[in-house]
């Protein structure tokens, strides 16, 4: 027998992993120097189950990639995505058992600085793979290139955690209420 109160979760679930979705893909296409598509992905973990975390960011990773042109050097660039929304749900669960606002900062700072680190490992293994090494970064060692794409791409990154850390905390609590009162 179906029990409609179990159907009418599902329901809500799926349509706020939805709207999750359709949020992460419009901030994700929107060009600007600092992009927020992490936003939606972390409110998720903080409000969510880490599935949905995972679920919403392949999504609209998927949907993003589409966007560009869907191809095998897609599921590359969707891999730092999902490292972050496995990451940051199962860091959220644990801010979740000893709620603190101490805890939410360092799993949302290190949650942007390892979506960072695996974009930036992404960029430079096309850049490496796509360019005769002979002529990539003016003859520079492959490993000088490396440590001086992580140093400049590092400052977004720490950008990105600080705004991100200011933001989720004043945007959960009235969610939280919205989202109560709908259940």
């Amino acid at each position: 027998m179906n029990d409609p109160v179990s159907a009418r979760k599902k329901i809500y679930r799926l349509s706020l992993d939805a709207m999750l979705v359709a949020i992460y893909v419009v901030l994700s296409l929107v060009p600007s120097e600092i992009s927020w598509a992490s936003l939606p992905v972390l409110v998720c973990a903080f409000l969510l189950r880490p599935i949905d975390t995972v679920v919403i960011t392949l999504c609209g990773s998927f949907i993003e990639q589409l966007w560009y042109g869907f191809n095998i050097t897609s599921l590359i660039w969707m891999l730092p995505w999902a490292v972050f929304a496995v990451f940051a749900g199962f860091g959220a669960a644990w801010v979740r058992k000893n709620p603190k606002v101490w805890k939410m900062i360092l799993v949302i700072v290190c949650a942007e600085i390892l979506l960072n680190i695996g974009n930036t490992s992404a960029l430079l293994y096309f850049g490496y793979a796509t360019v005769d090494p002979s002529k990539f970064a003016a003859g520079l060692p492959m490993a000088a290139v490396v440590m001086l794409t992580y140093i400049v791409r590092m400052p977004h990154a720490v950008i990105r955690a600080v705004l991100s850390s200011v933001v989720i905390p004043i945007l959960l609590p009235p969610l939280r209420k919205v989202l109560s009162k709908l259940r």
